[in-house]
């Protein structure tokens, strides 16, 4: 076991930065935050139905994509974690001299591909959509050129279950790790 640096130096910094766990640690918890979100939004959805069913005034519920950024954030995030350790268990390093020297992108179709992680149409869909919510949606109002914006984005029972599957998928090369419900 290699030692371990134990103040905050150059050295500590590689070190930390370059462990394969501390990256699906962080993918672990930001996927169990991101749960919570769903699983939140959800039970709100019910509740609005079971209002209106019984009579009472209430907001309509409808799954936009503004009610869903907290949660689609989380799940570019803890995708992107996981590809790059993925990147790292290749025998690449993403800390060097006290530096970040990873790779620079938050584009997840990218990443996958730079960490041979295979792709269908459905996942690389969902994937450029995440790639989207991390850069700009899940920040800004606009993106930073008009050839970027994506209108008519949507979430749904379907984009979920991909990405439920995309998870189970990158998170297995891993177990026992991670946890990939």
């Amino acid at each position: 076991m290699p030692t371990v640096p134990e103040e905050t130096t150059q050295d500590a910094y590689d070190f930390w930065g370059n462990r394969i766990e501390n990256w699906l640690a962080r993918a672990q918890a930001l996927h169990f935050s991101h749960l919570t979100l769903r699983h939140q939004r959800h039970l709100l959805c019910q509740a609005q139905i079971s209002s209106r069913v019984l009579g009472y005034r209430s907001l309509e519920y409808v799954d936009t994509i503004q009610q869903v950024l907290p949660e689609l954030i989380l799940a570019g995030y803890k995708v992107e974690l996981l590809l790059k350790a993925r990147f790292l268990r290749a025998g690449k390093s993403v800390a060097a001299d006290g530096r970040y020297v990873g790779p620079r992108t938050h584009n997840l179709v990218e990443l996958a591909n730079d960490t041979k992680f295979e792709l269908d149409n459905e996942e690389e869909s969902l994937l450029e959509f995440l790639s989207t919510v991390v850069v700009y949606l899940g920040r800004y109002p606009i993106s930073t050129r008009l050839e970027n914006e994506r209108p008519g984005w949507r979430w749904g029972g379907e984009e979920e279950d991909c990405l439920s599957r995309n998870w189970s998928r990158l998170s297995h090369d891993f177990s026992p790790n991670i946890v990939r419900t």
